[in-house]
């Protein structure tokens, strides 16, 4: 029989005897269990949950429109379609569908036009979600990460990091790694671990030679600070870190390698002749030489291309030392170092996945740039434009009313209020966080104009939610923010300023408390995410824990641009402060006793008995305004993040602490 009127068994068992090795690569890789961290693969957390309430059965309500003008559109599409080819219907369903028609279209016009609108903006959405899932995270975690960082700046990170958790750093490890025991992460696991950390993202094998030697060192600074005896468990150090379609990439490459062999020897010997076939010892000794000249023609042929493999691969690490945020430079390293290792087990006579040395079960451990953005809700299109309009439009309005104008400034809007007679007063700048941009400050922006001095209002419009239609976000590297808020302060006249930022906005006062100190009159930071960020409570919080439905910060939490925002370009290791940055400025820090995001009593026991810096409870707001510490942090009671806007009491402190 020939090959075309086999069955497909009969194929597979054939080309399985033509190509063994290739066939038994396959197999073996293909019986790897999916490494990529999927949703479903997540390690289990605690999901924040709460009994059914008014407000979740609303944002319930609010969710199921969208599956409603989905059965209308369709409904409606399926009785117009019957009713064109009534002829060719059976006589039943005619009956039935008559009457329907008749009630569909009694209904107005208007009603489908908002189900087709509804329905177009969910497909919208949708391929929205899906191309962004598709777009390649360590890409955009190197174009937020700071440029041409030193091996001196990670390694003082590192030591701070080391300082501020003093006995406690295998804690700190298994916060990351989701409080898996200590004994049982490998020492390819904490290398991945700490290649992301300090590496902007990148993994091991994407590192240069000196930057592999100081990961090395961090490993074994590490194992010393756990205890003096400790070690990782065993594992090599340019293991191939397995991510989405690792397995099948390699298993294409092991097979294009072995096709390329076997294509060079067949292609040299296909006239060789190998005896007459009459004389036995003359085709025995041809035979003989040539499965000599075959070893020798793949022993050559194989030993060129791992030289050529090998001089590629150190120009492309040569490469890094001048950008470290070429993706494809990075990609095109990973699948040289693969290729590499296939080529020296061919040569060696050896399995090539035997050489390939991929961890069947990687500890997971948290990270902000997640391979899929998690958690993600897709609300009705009138409900993105009804809160566009409340937190957009209307708050324009508002804000003209109370005196400010708006200011564009290098593609960036900001609002300024000049309060009469207050030219010689140092202004105020606030930065919200991550919500619904400004609107929900008015009360505490109200108390800032009641000082009588100047007040800029920054919007960090990319963690603004239901901004769907706004293509053009770009979140700022640490520089771009100094000298953006540098720049738009002497466009004003003003040198200096009081600063104030909440959640998000607190980065941005971490970028300037690090880099542009002589600006600064006086800071305040609350709800701050820049202190104790080196510890995985906000990421495991933020990225990997549901939102609640019952609550509404569940409209935050859900929205594609924050996700992306926190996942993709949310470079963690730039934003965090340490006490010793902070030098001799004049600090406030408030903090919320029972804040979901933030470590609070982490970050206050890491302020307390430090000298120059007093921790309060807010039941002692006088002594905080009396106090003279360079530092003063204060701790509000039984609040959540952002519960401090609902307290008048709460963001007259905030206003009142400025000039104490």
């Amino acid at each position: 029989m020939d090959y075309f009127g086999m069955t497909w068994r009969e194929k597979n068992a054939k080309q399985r005897k033509i190509h063994p090795i290739r066939h038994e690569a396959y197999d073996a890789l293909m019986s790897i269990p999916a490494l990529a961290m999927l949703e479903s693969e997540l390690p289990s957390m605690a999901i924040s949950s709460s009994s059914s309430t008014l407000l979740g059965v609303v944002l319930k309500s609010i969710t199921s429109l969208s599956h409603a003008a989905h059965a209308f559109l369709l409904l409606f599409t399926a009785l117009n379609l019957a009713l064109h080819f009534q002829s060719n219907l059976p006589y039943s369903l005619y009956i039935y569908s008559t009457p329907l028609l008749a009630a569909v279209s009694n209904i107005p016009s208007y009603v489908a036009v908002a189900s087709f609108v509804e329905v177009a903006f969910y497909f919208f959405m949708t391929l929205k979600v899906q191309y962004y899932q598709r777009c390649e995270p360590v890409a955009y975690n190197l174009k937020t990460a700071p440029k041409n960082v030193t091996l001196t700046e990670r390694s003082s990170t590192f030591e701070r990091i080391l300082r501020s958790e003093k006995d406690k750093v295998s804690e700190w490890i298994k916060g990351w790694f989701f409080d898996a025991p200590i004994e049982s992460i490998t020492s390819n696991d904490i290398l991945d671990f700490l290649s992301w950390t300090f590496f902007e993202g990148r993994s091991c094998e994407h590192l240069k030679d000196s930057e592999q030697e100081q990961l090395l060192h961090f490993k074994a600074e590490i194992e010393r600070k756990i205890s003096p005896t400790f070690t990782f468990q065993s594992a090599s150090s340019d293991d191939i870190q397995a991510k989405d379609g690792t397995t099948s990439q390699i298993s294409k490459l092991i097979s294009d390698t072995y096709i390329e062999v076997k294509g060079n020897i067949k292609d040299t010997f296909r006239d060789t002749p190998v005896g007459d076939g009459f004389n036995r010892i003359k085709t025995f000794k041809s035979g003989y030489n040539l499965r000599g000249k075959l070893h020798v023609q793949k022993a050559k042929f194989l030993d060129d291309k791992i030289d050529a493999t090998l001089s590629e691969l150190n120009f492309k690490k040569k490469l890094l030392e001048y950008s470290s945020s070429e993706v494809e430079t990075l990609q095109t390293i990973t699948h040289l170092t693969v290729r590499l290792k296939i080529l020296r087990s061919l040569r060696n006579e050896e399995n090539p996945l035997d050489s390939i040395n991929l961890r069947n079960q990687p500890k997971k451990f948290a990270k902000f740039n997640f391979s899929r953005l998690y958690d993600i809700i897709i609300w009705p299109a009138f409900f993105h434009i009804l809160l566009w309009f409340y937190s957009s439009v209307l708050l324009h309005v508002i804000l003209k009313l109370k005196g400010f104008r708006p200011v564009y400034k290098y593609d960036r809007r900001c609002w300024h209020f000049k309060a009469a007679s207050s030219s010689s007063l140092t202004p105020i700048v606030f930065i919200h966080g991550i919500g619904i941009g400004l609107m929900p400050y008015l009360n505490l922006i109200s108390n800032l104009q009641k000082t009588g001095r100047p007040v800029i209002l920054l919007e960090v419009s990319e963690v603004s939610a239901f901004r769907f239609f706004d293509f053009n976000r770009k979140v700022m590297q640490s520089s771009d923010v100094v000298t953006y808020v540098e720049a738009l302060l002497q466009s004003f006249n003003y040198e200096t300023a009081n600063f104030i930022g909440h959640s998000y906005g607190t980065s941005w006062l971490s970028y300037l408390h690090k880099r542009s100190k002589p600006i600064i009159d006086s800071i305040t930071y609350i709800d701050p995410i820049c202190f104790n960020i080196h510890c995985s409570d906000l990421v495991r919080s933020f990225v990997y824990q549901k939102s609640d439905r019952q609550n509404v910060a569940c409209l935050i939490r859900g929205d594609l641009n924050v996700r992306w925002v926190m996942q993709r370009e949310f470079c963690w290791n730039d934003i965090c402060l340490f006490q010793d940055e902070m030098g001799d400025v004049r600090t406030n820090v408030f903090l919320s006793e029972d804040d979901c995001l933030v470590p609070s009593r982490k970050v206050a026991a890491g302020f307390g008995g430090q000298r120059g810096t007093g921790v309060y409870n807010c039941k002692e707001y006088e002594k905080f305004f009396e106090s003279k510490e360079q530092v003063k942090v204060c701790v509000w009671n039984a609040k959540d993040h952002g519960d401090f806007l609902a307290d008048v009491s709460a963001t007259e402190a905030v206003v009142k602490a400025l000039f104490q």
